[in-house]
């Protein structure tokens, strides 16, 4: 799995976060929660992150700790895999972090089937 994050691109997908009218530029250090099962591009992601200049919240490997997570740390975006650890759904997961919180996802998966990418657009 490749994976290329801008700064302008996590910040702008941190825009529609409920909180982000209190920031004053959208270069500001955002947190993110990192979602993956796989260590390897988990740690990836956490180091693009942090390069780019943010917070990084967790990693985790599981919805239930994502959700958990979401809830205390309020992040300003996840960075979610379609699938996780303990037979997780990354899709299903973001949703309810989402509705419950008002947090956007965006997904990051090494999967090319057509369902999933079904399930995530639809």
């Amino acid at each position: 799995m490749n994976l290329l994050l801008t700064e302008d691109s996590v910040s702008n997908m941190a825009k529609s976060s409920s909180d982000w009218g209190k920031q004053t530029s959208s270069l500001a250090k955002q947190k993110i929660l990192i979602v993956d099962d796989e260590l390897w591009a988990a740690l990836d992601m956490e180091w693009v992150v942090q390069t780019l200049g943010h917070e990084v919240v967790g990693p985790t490997a599981t919805a239930d700790k994502a959700i958990e997570l979401a809830g205390t740390m309020r992040p300003n975006l996840v960075l979610m895999d379609i699938r996780l650890a303990s037979n997780g759904n990354g899709v299903a997961a973001a949703i309810e972090i989402r509705e419950r919180f008002d947090i956007p996802s965006l997904f990051v998966t090494g999967l090319s089937s057509c369902t999933s990418s079904a399930r995530v657009v639809g």
